[in-house]
């Protein structure tokens, strides 16, 4: 396992498409700070709910395309037939890109916290608040464990694909869902959308429509991890 999971790191650091990644953490902030720029009476609690949602919104497509990316690569660059020879169950291998994607949304939400952090600095003369410095942790922590549910979703696609192009593809009709639909109610009934909503409502501005607890949401998530593991698992012996 510690072999498979040592292969799986080194194919990460030739990977072409970690910009992606970077990209996806530090847009939201500088378009926030470009947008707000010249506005009067801006807050600090305006411009990380315009981070949050930018981020969340921007995340269907920075993290779909990253996971369909690792997936099909295997078929695009011929190694798949060499992973298959692996003394190890064929399921380790979506367990191993589990867990890099894990990695990967941990970082990237790191990474886009400290450059919101920067860009309101710029934008602010004041220190952020820490009660919003409390609030945009708590969103960012259950936000970006809600991406990590929506992985298998992506990855069957990838599995049933064998395209990077599908993940690409997916997120952009996500987006396009989640922007059209967010001022309705039935938005936080859409798996893909339910990061995007409840970011909104646990930073507090409570913009969109929320009717249930958190945990009902979770179990949504949960049970489309779970249902979307097991078909990958299936599709993948086939495939």
């Amino acid at each position: 396992m510690e072999r498979y999971l040592k292969a799986e790191i080194i194919k990460l650091h030739s990977l072409s498409i970690w910009w992606l990644i970077i990209a996806g953490a530090i847009l939201p902030g500088t378009i926030a700070y470009l947008t707000l720029f010249n506005q009067d009476n801006v807050s600090w609690l305006s411009f990380t709910h315009m981070c949050l949602l930018t981020f969340n919104i921007q995340s269907l497509l920075t993290f779909s395309a990253f996971a369909s990316y690792i997936w099909a690569r295997e078929y695009e660059e011929n190694t798949m037939e060499v992973v298959l020879c692996y003394p190890y169950p064929r399921f380790v291998m979506i367990f191993m890109k589990l867990v890099i994607l894990f990695f990967v949304i941990l970082i990237t939400g790191v990474m886009f916290f400290v450059a919101t952090l920067i860009a309101g600095r710029m934008l602010f003369d004041s220190m952020i608040p820490m009660e919003i410095i409390g609030k945009l942790v708590v969103a960012l922590l259950n936000t970006g464990m809600m991406h990590f549910l929506l992985v298998p979703m992506y990855l069957c696609i990838a599995v049933i694909t064998k395209t990077s192009i599908s993940g690409l593809v997916f997120g952009i009709v996500n987006m396009c869902i989640c922007m059209a639909l967010g001022t309705t109610g039935f938005v936080q009934y859409i798996p893909q959308c339910i990061p995007y909503v409840m970011g909104d409502n646990l930073l507090g501005v409570k913009s969109m429509t929320v009717d249930n607890d958190l945990a009902v949401y979770y179990t949504l998530l949960i049970g489309i991890f779970i249902l979307f593991t097991l078909i990958s698992k299936k599709l993948e012996r086939k495939f």
